[in-house]
């Protein structure tokens, strides 16, 4: 499945752009802009227009070489493209002038011109030039010094035919110009009113949408209204939506603890703008408090996320709303092929009590941008620093350039931040690399995206650690559990940690239901049905597992001992007990064995056994488990009996009966 497109269509006489193809301010027709997928623009501000010029007087050492692109002059226009850290199509008068793109290796912005800038640039005597009849992509073309300068190729009759890049000492033909040369249309200079009334009938057209689906999918839940709001642009066309169409939702934002001051302003200044009530649900230092524990998170490795957002927000719709509530979203499809796939409606299987709808779904960047500006909404400073997104400000899923600009904008925060990283660094015994091109927003030293940046730099692979380690995940502290395969028994064994306590206390979560002999320091616990399902001669520092489910109950007992001793009272397994058999006391999880029906999803939503135990302590042991994929229906199932026996104070319905309508409902939406 391809993720949406977003075509973007040029009114040359007005000289906007459009969403579609005709002008509603002129009645033309606008001509297509070739863009690169999705073509998710939206307008450049005074932060990117700085990285412009940086890019361009570093580049060709010619600050005038802007005014002659148009940028600065009229209206300048961004689209994100695939790159190994961050580059956008820089778009000015219907053409694109080229490419902004942030340089690793350098670490500054950088410019690669294209068809257009390339034509202009040597029409005006501003850059050098080749000649040369027939080239072909990879040719050399010359010798030179200065890595990634650009050079155009232009054949005997003056005619511009490609343009070569230097690449280890020498220039090499990167791309071939083969179709007509567009120059930008330089004037009229159009106003934000100009735009505005150029896309009027779209605008209008997708905030009717919007608003009939937030009043529709009310009118069949009528479930209270909670306006999610991040302090990004979505959520703010998603508030202001919602409020147009005559709600008044009660404003959510979750603090998770990592959020830039200019953020949390920006909540405030929201709040009062919209006289809302603010509902705060803040994990304070949890995330600081846990990473000891857990290690930096990464792009595969997202613990964060369940402690300090899944948490904080079950609880705060535990508390508020026992009988589910419809939740606005501010999500786009244009973000991620995932977001697209889940719909305008949708469940989170984390929270299925409440419905979340995104009023927004279809909406691009620049169709935003036009609402926000057009009914000067409050939107966040950040953007017109720069910033393409806004969140925890050292999420892995970042860019370094972001990054850069944090540690710019904010050093104290970012300080903490690196801190940590050159602790952990140390610990883990990373190379240099590791923080410097941030390579610790992957877990698996074999990841892609960790190669492609080796590639980039051109600089050799380094593989940390010891030979049969260099596979594993390197994150955490080790609890010093070892695990062995002998005689059709697994032996779990620990360097000084008892585990009977933790096995015995926790034994019915992972279906060790009977205690069948206690004698000279062993425990013999037994799994249900028959005696062969599942065996545990259990000591101070061993346990020997057998029977046909052996591997399932080793892996079990792993999981457990590493939450009884690493627990950081997140909360999560309390809550989703669909028997209310968990408490935390003192920082560690204590079972009822007379109420746990050994279901599991404690150990789902934990994220010691769900994140660190599956991506990092699997990997210690050799790989030795295979974690089997459950059901996603019937782990929704065990969920929602969580929220039945959460909520039969408040309905008089059975559990049973609530689980089923609450899955039926589930089922429908998806």
């Amino acid at each position: 499945m391809k993720a949406m497109r977003a075509p973007l269509w040029w009114c040359h006489t007005c000289n906007v752009p459009l969403r579609e193809p005709q002008c509603s301010k002129c009645g033309g027709r606008g001509s297509e802009v070739i863009l690169t997928d999705p073509g998710d623009v939206r307008p450049a501000f005074e932060g990117d227009l700085r990285f412009i010029y940086e890019a361009l007087d570093y580049e060709f050492s010619d600050a005038g070489i802007g005014n002659l692109l148009g940028i600065g002059s009229i209206g300048v226009y961004l689209n994100k493209v695939p790159f190994i850290d961050d580059m956008k199509e820089v778009i000015v008068g219907g053409v694109v002038v080229g490419r902004l793109y942030f340089d690793i290796a350098s670490m500054r912005w950088r410019w690669r011109l294209s068809e257009a800038s390339t034509r202009i640039l040597v029409d005006y005597g501003r850059i050098s030039y080749v000649v040369r009849d027939g080239v072909k992509p990879l040719e050399i073309v010359g010798q030179c010094e200065v890595e990634g300068e650009q050079i155009p190729v232009v054949d005997p009759g003056g005619r511009l035919v490609a343009l070569a890049v230097c690449r280890k000492g020498v220039y090499r033909v990167q791309k071939l110009f083969r179709r007509e040369l567009r120059y930008p249309t330089l004037s009229p200079r159009p106003t934000l009113k100009d735009l505005a009334k150029a896309n009027e009938y779209h605008i209008r057209r997708l905030t009717s949408v919007a608003s009939s689906k937030i009043y529709s999918i009310w009118e069949k839940v009528r479930k209270p209204l909670v306006a999610s709001y991040s302090g990004g642009k979505d959520s703010l066309v998603s508030l202001d939506i919602c409020l147009r169409a005559g709600f008044e939702p009660r404003l959510l934002f979750n603090d998770t603890g990592l959020e830039l001051p200019e953020t949390l302003r920006n909540v405030e200044e929201v709040s009062k703008r919209y006289s809302l009530v603010l509902d705060y649900v803040s994990s304070g230092e949890r995330f600081w408090e846990s990473l000891g524990t857990f290690g930096p998170p990464a792009r595969d490795y997202r613990w964060c996320c369940k402690v300090v957002k899944l948490a904080a927000i079950a609880r705060y719709y535990r508390e508020n709303y026992r009988d589910g509530a419809l939740v606005i979203i501010g999500q786009r499809a244009y973000e991620s092929l995932s977001r697209f796939r889940s719909g305008y409606l949708w469940r989170n299987k984390w929270l299925p009590s409440v419905l979340n709808l995104s009023p927004i779904q279809q909406w691009d960047q620049l169709t935003e941008w036009l609402y926000i500006l057009e009914n000067k909404l409050p939107y966040n400073y950040l953007y017109e620093e720069g910033f393409d997104r806004l969140g925890c400000y050292l999420c892995p899923a970042a860019n370094i350039a972001e990054y850069c600009l944090i540690e710019k904008l904010h050093p104290d925060l970012w300080s903490r931040w690196y801190s940590k990283l050159t602790e952990w660094q140390r610990v883990v015994g990373q190379p240099y690399e590791w923080v410097r091109y941030h390579l610790w927003r992957w877990l698996r030293k074999d990841s892609p995206g960790r190669r492609r940046i080796y590639s980039y730099l051109g600089i050799p692979e380094v593989m940390e650690g010891t030979p049969s380690d260099r596979e594993s995940p390197l994150r955490g502290s080790r609890l010093g559990l070892t695990v062995k395969f002998t005689d059709g028994s697994y032996i779990v064994e620990s360097e000084g940690l008892d585990l009977v306590e933790p096995v015995i206390s926790q034994r019915t979560t992972i279906g060790l239901v009977r205690t069948v002999n206690k004698e000279e320091g062993v425990v013999v616990l037994e799994g249900p049905g028959k005696a062969g399902a599942g065996r545990v001669l259990l000591s101070k520092n061993k346990a020997v597992v057998s029977g046909k489910d052996s591997e399932d109950l080793a892996y079990g007992i792993v999981k457990l001992v590493t939450r009884w001793y690493k627990c950081t009272a997140c909360g999560n397994c309390s809550y989703w007990c669909p028997n209310g058999a968990i408490t935390i006391s003192q920082g560690r999880p204590l079972t009822d064995q007379r109420r746990c029906s050994s279901c599991r999803v404690c150990l789902e939503v934990c994220p010691l056994t769900s994140v660190y135990v599956d991506r990092v302590e699997r990997y210690k042991l050799g790989h030795l488990f295979r974690p089997k994929k459950r059901s996603e229906t019937r782990f929704v199932l065990e969920l929602y009996r969580a929220l039945a026996a959460r909520t039969m104070s408040s309905r008089k319905e059975t559990s049973t009966q609530y689980e089923l309508d609450g899955l039926k409902f589930f089922l429908e939406l998806i």
